[in-house]
């Protein structure tokens, strides 16, 4: 298949590098390619690019410079997040051998990202609550309620889920989680919300909030934790979870990639200043899909278009269709989809996150995930819906 005259339909698991991101990187990299902890001339200029980075990216979050810590990802800053409420790697180790006088909250429907490490800390005795959500894929409040300690040492929500699009209340969550545990730091996994809504961390009530790259149009491989007011007096700002340098305040080490984080603050920028447009552009794509699927597809999430959808994201279900089949058939004709996450893209088993909601395996095994970007048009959609009703009558 000429890939050149490929639909892509993927854009929640990558989304091409925008012209202004990768015109800054290659400038950058002919231009700063300097060691940015070096004192000489060269390195000096490596340092005033990343301050100006940083300023750039601290400015749409509403925290200060030093607020703002690039990682290689979102699974990074998720990582660096989650070991760094707990004290960082060294304390987090000493905490696990306090028999976890503490406790981590999380929900059922977390990405990966999340889930795995503090999977790997459950397995190593950590006092974990697993959160259920409603069928449309929102939190279980009142379980939160419940399950909420003074003694709960760390709550993490994505604000948007991946796979099925559902915007958590953030505001709600954080309130209850001050009232009842106000020691808890609060994180959200915000790579599939960000620059698709308006992210102020303290707005939304959350202390550490993950941003990815590759989904804003950056190139692959950069990211970053933003931290929130209660790390104003901290030092380091957050404890490291690898070990090495004192690059960026001693919260992660490691030479910073200052082509790679000035290409994100260029993909950063203009995704700010295009914000109302391009979540205009992506509710109107979003409703002319959704008007247009088969009659037999069943939605899979938030139903109303009233704020709890994310104006990017739609799940749907063909029962009696595996998605897997219908992956490969309409890759075959030139589609791109998935069937949901980029890293379950190739399992033959339900997709979890639907079967969490509590509609039935059938669902489950036939959902498919489409996901838009500001660039896709309405022919492209209206070419995938004809292409998706030609597979049905295909297989059915």
């Amino acid at each position: 298949m000429d890939v050149s005259n490929a639909i892509y339909l993927d854009h929640a698991a990558t989304t091409p590098p925008l012209p202004e991101a990768l015109e800054r990187l290659n400038r950058l990299n002919s231009e700063v390619f300097g060691n940015s902890a070096s004192v000489h001339a060269i390195g000096r200029r490596a340092a005033a690019s990343l301050e100006q980075s940083q300023d750039a990216v601290s400015r749409v979050f509403n925290v200060p410079p030093s607020h703002v810590i690039f990682t290689s990802g979102g699974t990074e800053s998720n990582n660096l997040a989650i070991w760094g409420a707990l004290g960082g790697l060294s304390q987090g180790i000493q905490w696990l051998k306090s028999e976890s006088e503490g406790q981590i909250i999380t929900s059922v429907n977390e990405h990966d990202a999340t889930k795995k490490p503090i999977e790997c800390l459950e397995s190593l005795g950590a006092n974990v609550a697993w959160i259920g959500v409603d069928r449309e894929g929102f939190l279980d409040l009142a379980a939160l309620e419940n399950a909420l300690l003074k003694r709960t040492k760390l709550l993490t929500i994505h604000h948007v889920q991946s796979e099925i699009g559902t915007v958590q209340n953030l505001r709600a969550i954080s309130d209850l989680a001050r009232a009842r545990s106000p020691s808890a730091l609060i994180h959200t996994d915000a790579a599939q919300s960000f620059l698709k809504m308006p992210l102020d961390p303290a707005e939304l009530g959350v202390d550490l909030l993950s941003i990815s790259g590759h989904k804003i149009g950056a190139p692959k491989g950069i990211g970053a934790l933003i931290l929130g007011k209660r790390f104003e007096n901290r030092k380091p700002r957050i404890e490291p979870f690898l070990q090495g340098s004192s690059q960026q305040g001693g919260s992660r080490p490691g030479t910073v990639p200052v082509p790679l984080i000035g290409s994100l603050a260029a993909a950063i920028e203009w995704g700010n200043e295009n914000l109302a447009r391009n979540r205009e552009r992506l509710t109107a794509l979003q409703r002319h899909l959704l008007q247009g699927l088969p009659e037999r597809a069943v939605l899979n999430g938030p139903k109303a278009d009233d704020g709890g959808r994310a104006p990017q994201t739609v799940n749907f279900s063909i029962p009696g269709f595996p998605s897997g089949m219908m992956v490969e058939a309409l890759a075959e004709r030139g589609i791109c989809v998935s069937a949901g996450s980029a890293c379950h893209s190739t399992s033959p088993k339900p997709n979890e996150t639907v079967e969490n909601l509590g509609v039935g395996g059938e669902r489950a095994l036939s959902a498919l995930r489409v996901s838009l970007s500001p660039m896709t048009t309405t022919e492209a959609i209206d070419a995938f819906l004809s292409i998706l009703s030609e597979t049905i009558r295909q297989y059915s």
